[in-house]
């Protein structure tokens, strides 16, 4: 355990998913019903990847690992949309066909040992159109400020990451195989644009208890 509490103080990704769960602890108290669902997603990417981590420093295959953490963390995701979308019938369907076809996909196709390109893509998609959509539905509304929205904040750190994450891991499933050195290029870039997600994330939880503790004032 000591070797994986090192390697967290030199891995950014899992740096930042420590200090972000540790604030969603701090200000629990002060945050709502979908503010801490966003709380548990983050606890769950926190968890699966310090666990991935410790399975790679014990020299174990992780990959089955972060294929079982997609079918959790993706829908957990567009059920926080569902929530506040206020249960969007459109979202449920869509959230439910996509768990259907990551699972599929994950006990017929790609199978549990080898990243599931076919099905976790396509989830990327559906929630880069979902955070899209909550970002323009705030930027329409004039009379309040999305900035004093932490669910603003998650949502503009999840489009970037869904964004960014689609090219990079379509290309990185082609060049592991062909050119390794740009692959570990493609895996560095994935890894600083997640941490950025969680250093977003961190900065949205920080302004918007600002903000709150402002206006109470």
């Amino acid at each position: 355990m000591q070797v994986l509490f090192k390697f967290i103080l030199i891995n950014p990704a899992l740096s930042l998913g420590l200090i972000t769960s540790l604030c969603f602890i701090f200000y629990w108290h002060e945050l709502k019903g979908n503010d801490k669902m966003v709380g548990l997603l983050v606890f769950c990417y926190f968890s699966f990847d310090a666990y991935a981590t410790y399975l790679a420093i014990q020299h174990t295959h992780n990959q089955w690992l972060y294929n079982v953490a997609i079918n959790i963390e993706v829908p957990l995701q567009i059920y926080i949309y569902w929530r506040i979308s206020f249960a969007s019938l459109k979202i449920l369907i869509t959230g439910l066909f996509v768990f259907v076809i990551n699972m599929i996909n994950l006990f017929f196709g790609q199978g549990l040992y080898v990243l599931n390109t076919f099905s976790y893509i396509p989830s990327l998609m559906v929630i880069s159109l979902f955070s899209f959509m909550y970002l323009k539905t705030n930027f329409e509304r004039i009379e309040e400020n999305p900035f004093n929205n932490f669910l603003f904040w998650f949502s503009a750190a999840t489009l970037f990451d869904s964004i960014v994450s689609i090219p990079t891991i379509s290309l990185l499933s082609w060049f592991a195989f062909i050119y390794k050195d740009i692959a570990y290029k493609l895996i560095y870039l994935n890894k600083l644009v997640y941490s950025l997600w969680f250093l977003i994330i961190i900065i949205g939880l920080v302004w918007t208890s600002r903000q709150r503790k402002l206006l109470s004032l």
